[in-house]
């Protein structure tokens, strides 16, 4: 319950005693207003207890209570009360200020019903007020099969059985949908009644183990892994390697990698440097830009391009292997000569 319920609450009990000792003079000097009628502010609703101005300034009843005849405002089961007559719901009474169900009784669906699990009956009809249950060979009300007893009252739906939209299903972590009741997003059911995390690394037995996982298997020593060829990335996700199957860029192991046309590629600017790694283009590439160039102008640049790429220094680091060289590729031709540049150090090659 809010402060603001529960601010109205504290000043209708004060009004009603205020009420009680100065009587008709006060309680005149209050607009009476009736239910849904037009307020501007919650004082306008005083006269009504347990009724604010809502948003689209009407007086309705605060949380926790029902409107009787559009004259009233009664609490449901756990609304203040003080007397018994206040209570609005069917066998219920008003205990400590508060309303609750009779002896007998348990909440279900805003309604105290009688708590039928577990007491005699001859046929199903005599424990219809429950749903999903049945009278047993021992003539008792119990939950039909694949459904579990929580209360008196009520009987929850296992994983895999019938539900009703909305409905709470009786597994942690599951939800009613298409009125099954399945595991959540991200949890595997290990029983009928159980739903658990599943993620890399976890035990498994069958590939089924793992679903929740995309691209994940159950592996040969039974733990749920990353497929063959597939990048793990933490301990709920697998990647795809560049030329693989995608359907958006969060996919691709890669961080400059992008899904185009569902295949896992480099972005413009990047090249591939291996299955699972792109690298900006860099000097590297340019030696191969301008060896290309010299071959066109009769140069023959085997020599020049294989000398470069295995002088090239890799280290790598977080976001992958990185060229540490300041390759340039120049024409002495003073000496006629072709060679790579490293730093200040310079490598003659003579061409073919």
């Amino acid at each position: 319950m809010g402060s603001k319920e529960i601010f109205i609450i504290l000043s209708t009990i004060l009004l009603n005693n205020i009420f009680s000792i100065y009587g008709y003079i006060f309680h005149e000097a209050i607009k009476r207003v009736e239910l849904y009628k037009s307020c501007e502010s919650d004082l306008d609703c005083l006269s009504l207890d347990y009724a604010q101005c809502n948003t689209n300034e009407k007086c309705e009843c605060v949380n926790r209570f029902v409107a009787l005849e559009g004259q009233r405002c009664l609490p449901l089961v756990g609304g203040h009360c003080t007397k018994p007559s206040d209570c609005f719901i069917k066998n219920s009474h008003c205990v400590n200020r508060f309303c609750e169900c009779k002896p007998e009784y348990a909440l279900q669906s805003e309604q105290c019903l009688p708590t039928v699990l577990g007491q005699k009956c001859y046929t199903d009809i005599d424990c219809s007020l429950i749903n999903y249950t049945e009278c047993s060979f021992e003539e008792k009300c119990i939950c039909k099969k694949n459904y579990a007893m929580i209360n008196n009252v009520t009987c929850l739906p296992l994983l895999g059985s019938y539900c009703k939209s909305g409905e709470r299903c009786f597994a942690q972590n599951s939800v009613c949908q298409d009125n099954r009741c399945q595991c959540r997003d991200h949890f595997v059911s290990v029983s009928n009644h159980q739903c658990e995390l599943s993620f890399l690394g976890k035990k498994c037995n069958t590939d089924k183990d793992c679903s929740e996982i995309r691209l994940a298997h159950c592996s040969k020593n039974k733990t749920c892994s990353c497929k063959t060829e597939k990048i793990s990335h933490g301990h709920r996700i697998c990647l795809q390697v560049l030329g693989e199957s995608c359907n958006n860029n969060n996919d691709c192991a890669s961080r400059f990698a992008e899904c185009t046309n569902y295949q896992c590629r480099c972005q413009n600017g990047y090249t591939p440097i291996s299955d699972y790694e792109c690298m900006e283009r860099n000097e590297g590439d340019r030696v191969r830009e301008k060896a290309s160039a010299l071959s066109k102008r009769g140069y023959s640049t085997n020599k020049l391009v294989r000398a470069t790429i295995s002088s090239l220094s890799m280290h790598a680091n977080s976001t992958g292997p990185h060229l540490t060289a300041d390759i340039h590729v120049i024409l002495s031709s003073g000496r006629g000569r072709l060679g790579c540049e490293i730093g200040n150090k310079f490598s003659p090659i003579n061409p073919l």
